[in-house]
């Protein structure tokens, strides 16, 4: 499942497409490394790319995140994976950037948008969906 997001020039699509190992391996990290896949459309020129840039338990933090700042608990967020390939920030006054740098294609995109509430609820769904289809997985650790 994933989210599209716009501005007034841009659109952005969001989807976690799974595990980078998707049989549970012995590894705690291996186990648990998610593929964002972001699809920009700016000035009638799409671009796409995927790559393995954050973690199961990142992605938990990063809900957790939203929902403070949506109840008001935290005046911003600031977040991004082990990876800095993605990253997600919400200032005081809800500017939103989502950044996303696609490695094997060589490009990177900073989507901006004035963030409405009905962001934020996307953006929760869009971890909360995730992490029911790609949970953190504990399987493997000895």
């Amino acid at each position: 499942m994933g989210i599209v997001l716009k501005n007034d020039n841009q659109e952005i699509e969001l989807a976690v497409k799974g595990y980078e190992v998707p049989l549970p391996a012995k590894s705690y990290w291996d186990n648990n490394w998610l593929v964002l896949s972001c699809r920009l459309t700016e000035g009638g020129k799409a671009m796409y790319g995927e790559f393995p840039c954050f973690m199961t338990m990142e992605l938990h933090r990063l809900k957790m995140l939203l929902q403070q700042f949506r109840s008001g608990a935290l005046p911003s967020v600031s977040w991004n994976g082990t990876e800095p390939n993605f990253a997600v920030s919400l200032s005081e006054n809800h500017l939103l950037k989502i950044f996303f740098y696609a490695e094997a294609e060589g490009w990177e995109i900073t989507f901006h948008k004035k963030a409405a509430a009905k962001d934020v609820e996307t953006l929760i769904k869009f971890c909360s969906d995730s992490l029911d289809l790609y949970p953190i997985r504990d399987v493997g650790i000895k």
